[in-house]
């Protein structure tokens, strides 16, 4: 399998992880801890739902919080999942607006808190200093989906818990989500894990290939029993 064909074919990665972000912001009511940084994450004002296998069967919401209403609801139960949507977070007052597209798993129309500095050159490397800390808090965030969805144990009950979410409107308690993420430490961020290993290559031992994501199937939502989740 080549890289185009291994990018094609995790797409739905980046749909479930917003499927998830949507899932936790109605259990933790849009307050909880990035790493270790306590942050505020909201749907803003517009997001788009898709069918699975067929593109054209779309649902786009705008307005004030799309994802509480039952327009939202009734397109989950009809198997959409969303595509694209509109985020708020923030973060010891400092609030970043950005547009999220699952497929291409990237971010547009980045809206950057206010500055505080004053010379240009000051001003730049503030946005610079905003942007990687964006970044850095959308990774984290990530890295905490993605251990769950490798996890055996964790990701089977997170995907029973998202349909009786979808299905009843039903929420696990913040202390049963607590205990199933800690069950699936998250991972760490793929940019951290690179700088360690250009300062220090002699300390980095070789590990055992990752298996083929091709040959591991995919486990839709839909599905009565989840299997094996495929790596990143």
């Amino acid at each position: 399998m080549d890289m185009t064909e291994l990018i094609e074919s995790h797409r739905f990665l980046g749909h479930e992880f917003l499927i998830w972000m949507w899932y936790k912001c109605d259990v933790f009511e849009g307050r909880f801890m990035i790493g270790k940084r306590p942050c505020e994450v909201w749907f803003d004002d517009r997001i788009t739902l898709e069918a699975v296998m067929v593109e054209t069967e779309q649902s786009v919401l705008k307005g004030a919080s799309p994802t509480f209403t039952p327009e939202a609801r009734e397109a989950l139960r009809q198997g959409k999942t969303p595509t694209q949507a509109k985020l708020r977070l923030i973060h010891e007052g400092q609030e970043f607006q950005f547009v999220f597209k699952g497929a291409e798993f990237k971010m547009s129309g980045i809206k950057l808190p206010a500055l505080m500095t004053r010379t240009d050159d000051e001003k730049f490397y503030e946005r610079m200093y905003l942007v990687e800390l964006l970044e850095e808090l959308v990774e984290d965030l990530y890295g905490e989906f993605l251990g769950l969805r490798l996890s055996e144990v964790a990701w089977p009950k997170l995907v029973e818990a998202l349909r009786a979410w979808i299905h009843d409107d039903a929420r696990m308690a913040i202390e049963d989500y607590t205990a199933l993420r800690d069950q699936a430490p998250p991972l760490p961020r793929l940019r951290a894990k690179a700088k360690t290993a250009a300062e220090s290559p002699a300390s980095i031992e070789a590990t055992p290939a990752d298996p083929d994501p091709a040959e591991i199937a995919r486990p839709p939502l839909a599905a009565p029993a989840p299997e094996a989740a495929p790596p990143a």
